[in-house]
């Protein structure tokens, strides 16, 4: 995150006099200063302690800085504004007055803790936790503005978190009454980045320029920037940035140009607040029916989620597949027979896709919201197997509802749980025989991420032999198939049709999010053939269709992300690009909860911190990592292993020799490439490179084999560079 301007208590106003000054040790009032916090132009403040004996006390205190009768105005003005407020969120006043050098002084509650960015920079909230700060800002703003008194200063390092947690407001220094013949603008002196249009024009100030601000800190706080300023003065606010649309409609309007248009009260602004957390429709959005029964299902996610799992699959579980688009036999049968019916047949399938993809998205930020994802999701699982047990008497409602829950599990990255729902349809074969389809693509793909490779490649294969020579070729449903089943054999022969049914596929297709998904398997094919450039283009591109469709599937969007962070640190090694794009990973976890995709983002973060040279963080990523993808791929699968590999490499260079040797032989796939690459890491690193070197046979799987990914290449390259003489794999 981005830092914000320092300073305790201190007014941004710049002057050209004399700054305030005292010594530690002198006495001012009945206090002593102890030492400084901060200095402006107006004024300095200290920390210090009471010095008449009565008690003992420790209090902020504020001595203004040497000046004219206007300055002596405005700081008896701050004592008075200050004197009327009391609220837990306002740092109060405990003491005021002029010293014996006839110095005007303020004495403020003392608030121990750090300003709301340092904060977040150090804590990491959640979206939630913030808003919950705001809200009480607004409710600390509210307070002021009843009395009348504009704060004009709202920016982070007026607004501080105490060691409890609790938001402080301080720093009235350039405060106002709403109650002055004068508003004195053109004397205020604002924080350009938070200051509303009218401040910075010299404008008369209302509550509403407090509100500009307190938008422009929300900005800061949820996605780490202050919103680009235009030339108008009016700001903008990005829902990708922020990453969720109603909390972006909030901040466009607390930002609003015209004051008359913002949230007219701090109340409003924080009821807004509060119907975000209530997961309640929020005012700034006119989001329609749709959107409100959208707020609905996230409030009552327990009581909705069955009922309209299902009847979402019984409208369009026929018409959805694996990439969201359905290219029916019997539809492009009537294709032949009659231009306009094949119109409307793919119109209808397109809303079908639409309708179920938007669906799909919603359950995921459902479930993912949900302080009890276990409970909801043995929920789901009872109920299906007992439909499941009454598939002989209704095979339709069974499939329908296997899929649905099935595909629900496979884009939560929760594979173990998709077969549970998909196995037994699968093999009963009960329900309308074209949908079959469906779910053996969902199911493959579910055993080959936890490791069930056999399983994947037998039912990859039938489907490539069913959909050869047919309508359904080079369609997305068949690109999908072929390029499963290349990335999973690695076959030349498959990796080679795979690349032609994708290419062939590519051009016929209007939907972005199918362009996407088509987008990215063609890059996973041109990295399974080595070819890393090309791979890294083609994923650059998925994630530039990722970046414009804000209202794409949560699921798909971190995949691509996911995918493109993996050639930023191994092909391209651009860490900062890297870290970009895994703060978008980790924002939506927030949403959706924990899954596998979870935990290669945490893979990925201790990648990032390792080559950062931060080897006690990347440990605890790693940690973090490992046990999340067990949970949702199992103990078998290619990303638990490939894991347990990096960090087995990690524990050799950390000269934890004996840990990294048990986390290589807990990895197992002893043959492998990737099983050999961290094992001469480990003797590199333990005996050094002769007798790594001397270790290897002649049939090691690294020289015998194309490295097919660029991860591999990165780790074999490595090696060569810190010394373990290798042959030059660009030579072959």
């Amino acid at each position: 995150m981005g830092k914000s301007d320092k300073g305790f208590m201190a007014t941004s106003a710049p002057d050209a006099g004399f700054l305030a000054s005292a010594e530690s040790g002198e006495i001012v009032g009945n206090w002593r200063i102890v030492n400084e916090l901060g200095t402006g132009a107006m004024s300095a403040v200290y920390s210090a302690e009471r010095a008449d004996g009565l008690f003992t006390q420790s209090a902020a205190l504020k001595l203004m800085a040497p000046g004219g009768s206007h300055r002596r105005d405005r700081f008896d003005k701050e004592r008075q504004a200050l004197a009327l407020l009391d609220h837990p969120s306002i740092a109060r006043i405990i003491d005021g007055g002029s010293d014996a050098k006839d110095r005007p002084f303020l004495v403020m509650e003392l608030v121990d803790g750090e300003t709301i960015d340092d904060w977040a920079e150090a804590e990491k909230p959640s979206r939630r936790a913030i808003i919950e700060q705001l809200c009480e800002l607004c409710g600390a703003l509210n307070h002021a503005h009843a009395r009348m008194i504009l704060h004009r200063d709202i920016k982070p390092s007026n607004i501080l978190i105490d060691r409890k947690g609790r938001l402080r407001l301080v720093d009235f220094g350039i405060s106002v009454s709403l109650e002055d013949d004068e508003n004195e603008a053109s004397y205020a002196a604002h924080t350009p980045a938070f200051a509303a249009p009218e401040q910075l024009e010299g404008e008369a100030e209302t509550s509403a320029s407090d509100i500009f601000a307190i938008g422009c800190v929300a900005n800061f706080l949820l996605s780490g920037n202050v919103p680009e300023r235009k030339n108008d003065g009016s700001v903008t606010i990005s829902a990708a940035g922020i990453g969720d649309k109603d909390l972006a409609a909030i901040l466009a309007q607390a930002t609003h140009l015209d004051s008359n248009l913002r949230y007219q009260s701090a109340n409003a602004l924080r009821d807004d607040f509060q119907a975000w957390l209530d997961k309640r429709p929020v005012s700034a959005r006119d989001g329609g029916a749709a959107y409100r029964f959208e707020r609905f299902l996230r409030r009552n996610p327990l009581e909705t989620a069955l009922g309209s799992l299902a009847l979402v699959s019984l409208i369009g579980g026929l018409v959805v597949s694996l990439v969201l688009a359905d290219r029916a036999r019997d539809e492009r049968d009537q294709a032949i027979l009659a231009k306009a019916e094949t119109q409307w047949s793919l119109d209808r399938s397109n809303y079908f896709n639409q309708s179920t993809s938007a669906y799909a998205d919603l359950m995921q930020r459902i479930f993912g919201e949900s302080d009890d994802v276990e409970r909801l999701t043995a929920l789901l699982l009872e109920r299906l197997e007992e439909v499941q047990a009454q598939a002989d008497k209704d095979g339709d409602t069974a499939a329908f509802l296997s899929y649905a829950v099935g595909r629900h599990f496979l884009f939560r990255n929760d594979y173990p749980n998709s077969i549970t729902a998909m196995e037994h349809w699968v093999q009963g074969a009960y329900g309308p025989e074209k949908f079959h389809l469906h779910g053996k693509q969902l199911l493959a793909i579910a055993y080959r991420r936890t490791g069930r490779t056999e399983e994947a490649i037998d039912l990859e294969r039938q489907l490539e032999r069913q959909m050869t020579g047919t309508f359904d070729e080079n369609t997305p449903d068949h690109a999908a198939t072929a390029s499963n089943l290349a990335l999973t054999t690695f076959d030349p022969a498959d990796l080679e049709r795979a690349q032609q049914v994708v290419v062939a596929t590519i051009p016929g297709e209007e939907d972005p999010s199918i362009t996407m998904f088509l987008q990215n398997q063609l890059s996973k094919l041109y990295e399974a053939s080595g070819d890393f450039d090309r791979g890294y283009e083609a994923m650059k591109g998925v994630v530039e269709i990722i970046d414009k469709d804000e209202l794409g599937e949560i699921s798909g969007q971190d995949t691509g992300r996911l995918n493109l962070i993996a050639y930023e640190l191994f092909h391209s090694e651009d860490l900062e690009r890297a870290e970009e794009l895994l703060a978008f990973v980790f924002r939506d976890a927030e949403i959706r909860g924990a899954s596998s995709e979870l935990a290669r983002a945490q893979w990925y973060r201790a990648e990032i911190e390792w080559r950062r040279g931060d080897m006690k963080a990347a440990k605890s990523s790693f940690e973090t990592a490992l046990p999340l993808s067990v949970q949702f791929t199992g103990e078998e699968a290619p990303l638990t292993k490939d894991i347990r590999h990096a960090y087995a490499e990690l524990l050799a260079g950390m000269d934890e020799f004996d840990a990294a040797g048990a986390m290589l032989d807990q990895a197992g796939d002893s043959e492998s490439v990737r099983h050999q690459l961290a094992s001469l890491r480990l003797m590199l690193e333990q005996e050094g490179a002769e007798a790594a070197l001397g270790a290897m046979s002649a049939d090691n799987p690294i020289l015998a084999e194309k490295i097919n990914s660029a991860e591999k290449n990165w780790r074999y390259e490595k090696l060569r560079a810190d010394g373990l003489k290798l042959p030059d794999l660009s030579a072959r």
